[in-house]
């Protein structure tokens, strides 16, 4: 049986937070002309907030080389009430990189 509260405990969710928002600026200074052509007119990357929906454990997975970690956050704008899309970077037990994900619904 996993122990849950271990997990809690000790997981430092703020360094993995940090992490995943360091690789989001990345990709969005990287690709800048690119997202923003994406968006609907007069919206813009930088007018997104960021905020963490979740960071998860992975044990197993199909694709993804496991034990990893899936930290996902939320990009929302102040005008809309739900999340106009999200950003999931998937790191293995090292934190070294194994693949990430932006998708605006």
């Amino acid at each position: 049986m996993i122990d849950l509260e271990y997990l809690k405990n000790n997981i430092d969710s703020g360094e993995y937070l940090k992490l995943a928002l360091e690789y989001y600026k990345r990709l969005i200074n990287n690709n800048m002309d690119e997202l923003n052509g994406e968006l609907p007119e007069n919206m813009t990357v930088e007018s997104l907030t960021v905020s963490l929906r979740s960071i998860s454990v992975l044990l197993e997975h199909s694709t993804i080389a496991c034990p990893g970690i899936d930290i996902c956050l939320d990009l929302t704008l102040e005008e809309y009430p739900l999340p106009f899309g999200y950003y999931r970077l998937i790191i293995d037990k090292e934190n070294e990189f194994i693949d990430e994900f932006l998708v605006f619904n």
